[in-house]
């Protein structure tokens, strides 16, 4: 019996599939969404084989059998290609053409992954012939070519999608080919006109037996390649990589299975997300009737299983579902705990005080204080659960009948609450339609593979927040008594992100840094312009929210308004003091000036610091105990800490950067770059200077444009100039010029008639690309995890949910379950940057690179990225470390998604105006409707894959 139970559970149990979330109204055997697809484009095939004059030309038995191992490997990949082509050229595309031969929904439910199957390995296609046409006596290096199949990020959710619809896809042919003769007659007469042997099986059976077929190939590779030889370590890892793959392929259709076997008929409009093994007791946790139960979450429903027989015992709907548990956050908000946090600090001052009484009062014991401390923190900070209220689980449908869970400990119990809170909101009415992904959608689609839509609100609405009455900053108003008369349709124009830093002698107070542990501070300004005269008069408004890491709950912190100030950027300084303020501040700059505030507010309100700035004051970073401050006039100014702690703010380092305005930096490593007019500027944080200065060639229109946005990933440095709507990719080292990424070929249809421009850049999770743009539409790429691996901007998606004009601030908040860092990959060997971008790069286009007194090779580029868990990710201190490491070991559990805050101004939806699939191509009917001119900043949440 327990031989049975494990092995059912070994083939269940794991992660989520990548699979659709159906619609709850439509027909079992109608897929929710399809796209309007055009033919796939004709790609014509160049076979390519390996130069002759093997094997009796004197090499060595490894040499000859490298030769043979990759010349069959090139040969089966071709021919794969091939197989495929012959379906979606020779079959689909038709249908597409004419869908009088066959119902579209049918067609696409049969072919659409195969399409997608196809595509990404016609683009793999021209890397194959790269190294093939290289290879010769003196490069005979193969695993940069495998390493960017098997690294490229859409191949496993592909054929996976595959592997797992395949046993519908076969019905649906095979019940289409009885029904339809008109569909009959086609197929027979295609297939007869190719001259092969073959039937449609053994055509579409190819993608199902590929990835087996790698495993083989590539083991063969790495045997056959010295052990001496570069590329055996490479092709090791991709070994692995592939047999990872296909275990996943595997788990699939398994899967699969287990949901056909459960749901019966309905099994095509369910998804997998989450299973395991957990206990089912008896009425309050009883031991009576405790029995073993597969708990299946899937897109729709919760539903348990007899392990041993597989058999449905229970199924309740997610929308019905209620889950029975002790909430785990406190129970009062982040505005009321600032109250309690400030009469712990005084009763803790009044208990030191009565210790030194030299009689002792009866009234004013110190077991009376040791009370009302205690009181005050089980308000602000939950009580610690027992073992059995930490690891029970109550759920129950419509009916009422109670299933009383057992997991195995506290951290299994979060996770199933987890998934059940994102399952729920997935199936919530806003995100059936939250992402449009044209051409790149998959049928089997999961509902969690796309950021999910968690609320709107709007900055600085004051409502319920923090009051500064009796405060002496009578700049710091915060109820709606005091703010302006006008409406305040206010444009965000900025914003930080960070976690405490809970070691500064700032967080003194006991119950406030435990309470601060686990947390986000965002900072959001948003700023009116008065009359529309544009200078500077107008009033900015800084709103403060705290974002709980282990429960994903944003709750309002503060708001506080800047009388006559635009305000135009944000950083968080964790080091330094200001003054006699304890380390941990905020910096904000306005058109003339340098605010500075205590990352503590409103513990700390006061203003402690302000300087005035000749130009406006464009953007600020810090890095490595620096912090830079970049001006509309083309100046640097570099403010240091001194020896005692403290920042210098009266005497800044200033640099004037050729170019103009800096209007743009980012950290990488140890070095930082800045864009001042059309060039970019390499300042290292470690030795304090400037190190390079390289222009834009002046050869092409786009590159006369100002740079003004600059991301640096492991993939290079992404730049956008002024007004323009594509975003190019260059190595971060050699600045040689890698890809150009069109948004408005990205939006497609929903914002054809739009004239587009970039208008802010992020990155989220190391794999996504977030782009905001004029239109106030966001749109997110999809990153290959590893540095190697080319991209494919047609892996993208396009929010429907937006802003009504531009999005200026797109900020990721990382989760506090970090990923784990790899350290291969982490960046681009130049050799390989006309292999794996040969054709989208543009050699013109490569920055002209001047140094500035120091040689390339001595430019340290030093990885100061300890800070792991830091969002700014700054260079930290030896004390800051041991702090980061300290709060990893005592970390507890925490959700496996990371947020996303966009900003912008007002809210809207794009939606097609039409529904009509009969046209060819894709539809160019979209519009917006504007739902609210106030709420000006979107709240997303994306799971971690």
């Amino acid at each position: 019996m327990e031989q049975r139970m494990k092995h059912f559970t070994s083939r269940c149990l794991g992660c989520f599939t990548w699979q659709e979330r159906p619609d709850p109204g439509s027909a079992p055997n109608e897929p929710v969404y399809i796209p309007l697809l055009a033919p796939l484009p004709l790609h014509t095939l160049q076979r390519v084989q390996l130069p002759a004059g093997l094997p009796d030309d004197g090499r060595s038995a490894s040499d000859r059998k490298r030769w043979w191992t990759f010349s069959h490997f090139v040969t089966h990949e071709q021919n794969y290609l091939d197989a495929l082509h012959k379906l979606q050229y020779e079959l689909y595309n038709p249908l597409l053409v004419d869908d009088a031969i066959v119902d579209r929904n049918v067609s696409y439910a049969i072919f659409a992954v195969h399409r997608q199957i196809c595509r990404l390995h016609q683009f793999l296609q021209p890397l194959l012939e790269r190294c093939v046409h290289g290879w010769d006596e003196r490069n005979r290096s193969i695993g940069w070519l495998v390493w960017a199949i098997v690294g490229q990020p859409a191949l496993l959710p592909l054929y996976r999608s595959f592997a797992s619809g395949y046993p519908d896809a076969v019905g649906r042919f095979a019940q289409e080919m009885t029904r339809n003769f008109l569909f009959s007659w086609f197929v027979t007469g295609r297939l007869r006109g190719l001259g092969e042997r073959l039937s449609f099986s053994d055509y579409f059976i190819a993608p199902v037996q590929r990835l087996p077929q790698l495993v083989l190939e590539l083991r063969e590779l790495s045997e056959a390649t010295p052990a001496s030889d570069p590329d055996r370590a490479v092709l090791e890892r991709c070994v692995q990589r592939a047999v990872y793959l296909a275990e996943q392929l595997n788990v699939a259709r398994e899967r699969a299975d287990l949901i056909q076997r459960v749901v019966g008929g309905d099994g095509r409009r369910c998804q997998f997300l989450h299973s395991e093994l957990l206990v089912e007791t008896g009425v309050d946790g009883r031991p009576s009737g405790t029995r073993w139960r597969l708990v299946v979450l899937l897109s729709d429903r919760l539903v348990g299983v007899d392990p041993a027989l597989g058999d449905l015992e229970w199924a309740i709907p997610l929308q019905e579902l209620q889950v029975d548990s002790r909430p785990t956050d406190g129970s009062v908000c982040s505005h009321d705990t600032f109250g309690y946090v400030r009469d712990f600090q005084t009763v803790t001052q009044m208990r030191e005080l009565v210790c030194t009484f030299h009689h002792q009062q009866p009234t004013l014991g110190e077991g009376v204080f040791a009370e009302i401390l205690d009181t005050i923190w089980s308000i602000v900070l939950p009580a610690k659960q027992t073992e059995r209220e930490a690891t029970s689980l109550q759920v129950r449908g419509a009916s009422g009948e109670r299933h009383y869970l057992k997991t195995g400990d506290a951290a299994r119990k979060q996770e199933w609450l987890d998934w059940l809170r994102l399952a729920r909101l997935a199936l919530h009415p806003t995100n059936a339609t939250a992402w449009w992904v044209g051409a790149a959608h998959l049928p089997q689609e999961a509902p969690l593979d796309r950021p999910l839509l968690v609320r709107t609100f709007r900055a600085g609405d004051g409502r319920g927040v923090w009051s500064v009455s009796g405060t002496r900053q009578a700049h710091c108003t915060t109820t709606n008594t005091h703010l302006p008369t006008f409406p305040w349709y206010p444009q965000v124009s900025g914003g930080c992100c960070y976690m405490p830093r809970t070691d500064s002698p700032a967080y003194t107070n006991e119950l406030y840094r435990a309470w601060s542990t686990g947390k986000h501070i965002l900072w959001v300004g948003s700023s009116r312009a008065a009359d529309g005269d544009g200078d500077g008069s107008g009033s900015s408004r800084i709103s403060l929210y705290t974002h709980d890491r282990t429960t994903h709950a944003v709750d309002e912190r503060a708001c506080f308004t800047l009388a006559h100030a635009q305000v135009t950027c944000l950083e968080h300084v964790p080091a330094g003091s200001v003054g006699d303020v304890p380390p941990d501040t905020v910096w904000i700059g306005t058109r003339r000036k340098l605010l500075i505030y205590s990352a503590t507010l409103p513990l700390v309100g006061a203003r402690l610091g302000q300087l005035r700035v000749k130009g406006t004051p464009n953007r600020l970073l810090y890095s490595a105990r620096r912090l830079l401050l970049g001006t509309g006039t083309g100046r640097l100014l570099i403010f240091s800490i001194r020896p005692d702690g403290v920042w210098d703010l009266r005497t800044p380092q200033q640099l004037c950067l050729h170019g103009g305005s800096v209007e743009a930096m980012v950290s990488h490593r140890s070095l930082v770059y800045l864009a001042a007019g059309t060039r970019l500027h390499v300042f290292d944080s470690v030795a304090g200077l400037v190190v390079q200065t390289n222009r834009s060639p002046a050869t092409t229109p786009a590159d006369r444009q100002a740079i003004v946005l600059l991301r640096c990933t492991i993939h290079g440095l992404w730049i956008v100039r002024h007004r323009s709507s594509a975003i190019s990719l260059y190595h971060a080292r050699c600045f040689k010029h890698l890809l150009d990424v069109d948004v408005r070929e990205l939006a497609g249809p929903v914002l054809a008639n739009v004239q587009l421009s970039v208008t802010s850049l992020a990155i989220a999770d190391d794999r996504l690309l977030w782009v905001g743009t004029n239109a106030g539409v966001v749109l997110s790429m999809q990153l290959p995890a590893h540095a190697s691996v080319p991209i494919r901007p047609d892996l993208h998606g396009v929010a429907c949910h937006g802003h009504l004009r531009d999005v200026s601030l797109i900020l990721p908040m990382p989760s506090l379950r970090m990923r784990s860092a790899e350290a291969v990959d982490t960046v681009l060997d130049p050799a390989l940057i006309d292999l794996l971008y040969g054709g989208t790069r543009n050699g013109a286009r490569d920055f002209v690179v001047r140094m500035v007194g120091v040689q390339v090779d001595q430019i340290g580029y030093v990885d100061t990225d300890s800070e792991g868990s830091r969002c700014d990710q700054t260079p930290a201190s030896e004390e800051e470390e041991e702090s980061c490491e300290r709060e990893e070991h005592e970390a507890t559990w925490a959700p496996n998604s990371t947020l996303i805050v966009t900003g912008g101004q007002g809210y809207g939806r794009w939606y097609p105006k039409t529904t009509d699939t009969s046209g060819l191509g894709e539809s160019t009917d979209w519009t917006r409707e504007p739902i609210d001119e106030q709420e000006n900043l979107i709240l997303w949440e994306m799971r971690l894959t």
